[in-house]
């Protein structure tokens, strides 16, 4: 089903080239060892804090109240809770790092057998490398991502073997670890009835098997087996602070190291050369993986969310694989040609420029993931220092049951383990109707948390500004300790003034603690 012509190693792999997935695994091992001591980004310890509640037995919530589906990732959640609650003292954190290197390692694996079926040996080879060299992976490394990838293209190569029900299953897996599987799975799906004009009960059947349990469940627990994140991400755009996400991406590309860039590039241009050669040997299921970057982007611009850099992960890991393949069919039908002594110079021409776009297309990833790793193994962020420094002020000056409010709430919660109220609305249920109004100083006074952290790095952004300008917040709270960031203003903590603090009052003048900060 789908098999491209000019399979020139239409048997077993040889077994020699098992050590191309071998050997690229090992370069998951080495850079999840590199990160085990680094903190991951800010939104990440979201879902590593909903999994914190579910092992310490409080349930699928945040930090207390009104149970809400605040991550995107509702299955991470529940197995690194899982994880920790069969396995106590190893840390969310430390299951979330050998997870996804598991499930990176795993879709070295799946990316290598696909390879095979798409591409033929030389690109079952091609995939497991471009996997191994996906540039973007050490920074999401305890996220969702691998995990996400791993499920996905295991669900297509399984589909492609005509085991429909499991593959469907996969695929729901994939959907509960991010939604944005759905597309994968809508164009496989798709691929199926075309290619074989029948419709894939069985995957459908599959996939429901997964999602029904779940959406009762979440009907049940949270109101809607959907998580708030969209809705409140959209809302997002209205407040000014991001730009439009085709805007965010080019500015997330342009500053990114020269070697990301060149990756991209070269992935772009060798996916438009498997466009070509799928289409020309109707091989769907290489078309399958174009289609499913390009729609990817395609959904996220229609979306219109904010731009965060780890939404290039799937995005350029789709890319890569399109491309590798579709350079590994040229490289398998020429090599295949060269019989033909006329035409010999031609095709090795041919050869050479697409060997040269392969060597581009995976030093430069690899050289890009090298200095990622070492930048986040050896960079020290003052933004993420500095709220490691308020969790802990909170943790020994606050009560447990202590509301804080904040627009960065992943790392703090996490670590504080305080009642986060997310004036983003991430994880805090009714934020999204006063966001969309840009009425932030409305959201304020109707949530009025007991404290609030106030980084005067973001003074310049309009939604902060409403805050701080209002007259609830000038009459109601007062600083009560800063704490410096490298090169940065200050982060201001704040108490309501109707809060009796839990010990004395030893703060600095009010002049002092918002030296830095933007009148």
């Amino acid at each position: 089903m789908g098999a491209p012509r000019l399979l020139i190693h239409k048997n077993d792999l040889p077994r020699g080239i098992l050590l191309a997935p071998i050997a690229a695994s090992g370069i998951p091992l080495w850079i999840a060892w590199q990160l085990s001591a680094v903190l991951t980004y800010d939104d990440a310890y979201i879902t590593l804090t909903y999994a914190k509640n579910i092992a310490q037995g409080k349930g699928f919530v945040y930090n207390g109240g009104t149970p809400y589906l605040g991550t995107t990732t509702p299955l991470l959640a529940l197995l690194l809770g899982g994880l920790e609650s069969i396995f106590p003292g190893i840390g969310v954190d430390t299951w979330a790092l050998w997870v996804g290197t598991a499930s990176w390692i795993g879709a070295i694996w799946i990316a290598f057998a696909l390879g095979k079926q798409i591409s033929g040996s030389i690109g079952s080879i091609f995939a497991a490398i471009t996997m191994a060299t996906l540039p973007t992976f050490p920074h999401v490394l305890r996220a969702e991502f691998p995990l996400l990838i791993f499920f996905s293209l295991a669900g297509l190569l399984l589909t492609i073997h005509q085991r429909y029900w499991l593959a469907g299953a996969l695929f729901g897996l994939a959907y509960l670890t991010r939604g944005d599987a759905a597309i994968l799975a809508g164009v496989t799906g798709i691929a199926v009835i075309l290619e074989r004009k029948k419709i894939p009960w069985s995957l459908g059947f599959g996939f429901l098997s997964i999602l029904i349990p779940w959406s009762i469940y979440a009907q049940f627990t949270f109101g809607s087996p959907l998580p708030a994140t969209l809705a409140v991400k959209r809302a997002h755009r209205a407040l000014g602070a991001w730009p439009p996400i085709v805007v965010g991406f080019w500015q997330w590309l342009i500053r990114s190291p020269h070697t990301l860039q060149t990756r991209f590039l070269a992935s772009l241009a060798g996916t438009t050369i498997g466009v070509m050669i799928f289409y020309r040997e109707r091989n769907v299921w290489g078309m399958v993986l174009v289609a499913w970057g390009l729609i990817y982007a395609i959904v996220y611009i229609i979306l219109n969310v904010p731009f965060y850099g780890w939404y290039a992960t799937t995005l350029m890991a789709a890319l890569a694989l399109g491309a590798s393949l579709g350079l590994a069919r040229i490289i398998e039908a020429k090599a295949n040609a060269l019989s033909k002594p006329r035409k010999w110079q031609d095709h090795l021409s041919w050869s050479k420029a697409t060997w040269l776009l392969v060597a581009i297309l995976f030093i430069a990833g690899a050289w890009a993931m090298v200095i990622k790793t070492t930048r986040l193994k050896t960079w020290r962020n003052p933004k993420i220092e500095t709220y490691l420094e308020v969790a802990d002020w909170l943790r020994v000056h606050t009560q447990p049951q202590t509301t804080i409010g904040f627009i960065e709430v992943g790392t703090i919660a996490f670590f504080s383990e305080r009642q986060i109220i997310d004036l983003l609305g991430l994880v805090t249920p009714g934020v999204t109707p006063y966001l969309a109004v840009q009425d932030n100083a409305g959201l304020f006074k109707a949530l009025h948390p007991e404290y609030y952290i106030r980084n005067c790095h973001f003074d310049s952004w309009g939604m902060n500004r409403r805050v701080h300008e209002s007259t609830f917040f000038q009459q109601y709270y007062v600083p009560i300790a800063s704490f410096s960031q490298q090169d940065l203003p200050p982060v201001v903590l704040y108490r309501r003034f109707d809060v009796t603090p839990v010990d004395a009052d030893l703060s600095a003048p009010q002049k002092q603690l918002l030296a830095g900060c933007i009148p």
